[in-house]
């Protein structure tokens, strides 16, 4: 299926409004007006991704999040001793097991995102996890962005930093505490 999003300019505001458009899955509009998205599952290639399309990308998640309900835990409106966080429902009886009309929807794979944008940043960045100096010099600064492993230590986080900065690369998690730095 593929899906055409017109941007309007009206205001200094930029409107988007999806219209079903019967196109061949290779033809990709890459004008700033029309941003033309194959949502098909062949079609997902993350390594070559146009940055044109990354505005339709994440404009296309965000309108799957717009439409997905809040799947809150059954009964925890009840009782207060029961968080709103999602437990399966797993009772022989149990309502929204059954899908009984007027209980909430049950957590399904239909809810998910579109799989183009999966594994993607909000900026529109790949997600990178980066254990050593040598895992980023194969990285491309306009597509990937680096997020540093929790087991690294302060020296080698330092290195990667300025190696990351030298080649482009934006770092998701760049923090280093106060307390560490002043150890070494």
């Amino acid at each position: 299926m593929v899906y055409m999003y017109m941007i309007k300019e009206e205001k200094s505001k930029s409107i988007i409004e999806p219209k079903k458009v019967h196109l061949e899955p290779t033809s990709n509009v890459d004008k700033v007006s029309n941003v033309a998205i194959d949502v098909s599952k062949d079609s997902v290639d993350k390594e070559n991704m146009n940055p044109n399309n990354l505005i339709g990308i994440l404009s296309l998640r965000a309108e799957y999040s717009k439409n997905r309900p809040a799947f809150v835990r059954p009964e925890s409106w009840r009782y207060a001793k029961l968080k709103p966080t999602w437990r399966r429902p797993k009772g022989k009886d149990h309502k929204v097991r059954k899908m009984v009309k007027g209980w909430p929807v049950r957590v399904k794979v239909g809810y998910g995102g579109p799989n183009i944008a999966k594994g993607l940043h909000p900026s529109g960045l790949r997600d990178i996890l980066v254990h050593t100096v040598s895992e980023i010099e194969r990285l491309n600064p306009r597509t990937d962005a680096i997020r540093f492993s929790s087991t690294l230590g302060v020296r080698k986080r330092m290195e990667i930093l300025v190696r990351a900065n030298k080649l482009g690369l934006k770092v998701l998690n760049p923090c280093i505490s106060k307390a560490k730095e002043n150890k070494d």
